[in-house]
């Protein structure tokens, strides 16, 4: 009976056992199955890496071709940085060259305008030389009237006085310059010497005369004698108070007035007298 309780216990227990053998068949095969089914995930997985792996290369290598353009434009843009350097400097230099430039043609400008003045005063000059050589070829004609005149001297070189006016000597009576100089026929004398171009000088006539002019007589002189007109040697001669030296005081040599007899022996003294002399006199 024990033996068939054992038995039965064991016969329970193998069924059981069984029954376990056969939930872990079951679960193995269930495994199995997704093991199965993991390996192919795997695989799909492994598939997916490669892939990504592949793909993950070829991104690199565009990176790397990628980074190789940024580092070739990054040397670009340096380059461009120092080229537009050089053109800043290239630009301020050709404006500083522009301004200098502006100035040079202002200078030029001005320069010309000043020589555009000095034309027109050299052609004024040119016109009033040649007014002036006209007038030299053709002889300024010249009517004097009885009494004093104005004239100008429209030679270009000095000349004598006596010789240039010799020609109306008879109707002549007197020639002053500006400084009161005088040329005077009557009595043979020339304080004037030669007359001075572009000088004026006055001319006092005794008579009329018409057609003066200013002859060119290449260097010609004529000297003079001077006289003394007969109402100057007619002349009564006056005697004048100071004409006749006469003592007007004595000093000492303090300057003080004295009187020489007052002073005693040996004393210096000064006699001044009208005519301005001074005498020295030990007393």
């Amino acid at each position: 009976t024990q033996m068939e309780v054992m038995m039965s216990d064991a016969n329970a227990t193998i069924s059981s056992m069984t029954d376990m053998v056969d939930e872990l068949t079951l679960m193995n095969e269930d495994m199995s199955s997704d093991l199965s089914s993991s390996q192919a995930q795997n695989e799909e997985l492994n598939s997916t890496i490669t892939e990504m792996e592949v793909m993950m290369s070829e991104a690199n290598d565009t990176i790397s071709s990628m980074t190789d353009m940024v580092d070739a434009m990054t040397l670009m843009i340096s380059e461009m940085n120092i080229r537009i350097s050089d053109l800043e400097y290239e630009n301020d230099s050709l404006n500083n060259l522009l301004l200098a430039s502006q100035d040079e043609l202002a200078l030029s400008n001005s320069t010309v305008d000043s020589l555009m003045v000095t034309i027109d005063v050299m052609s004024l000059d040119y016109e009033n030389m040649s007014s002036v050589n006209d007038s030299l070829s053709n002889p300024i004609s010249i009517d004097l009237l009885s009494g004093w005149n104005i004239i100008g001297y429209t030679l270009q070189n000095a000349q004598d006085a006596v010789a240039t006016f010799d020609g109306i000597v008879d109707v002549l009576s007197v020639v002053k310059n500006n400084a009161g100089e005088v040329y005077w026929p009557e009595f043979g004398f020339n304080g004037i010497g030669d007359l001075i171009p572009g000088q004026g000088y006055q001319v006092l006539m005794d008579d009329y005369y018409e057609g003066f002019v200013f002859e060119n007589l290449n260097g010609l002189r004529v000297e003079l004698s001077p006289t003394i007109p007969q109402w100057a040697i007619d002349m009564e001669v006056y005697t004048h108070p100071n004409d006749i030296k006469t003592l007007v005081r004595v000093v000492n040599n303090l300057g003080q007035e004295v009187n020489p007899d007052d002073e005693f022996k040996g004393a210096i003294l000064y006699y001044l007298f009208n005519d301005g002399s001074v005498e020295k006199l030990v007393k």
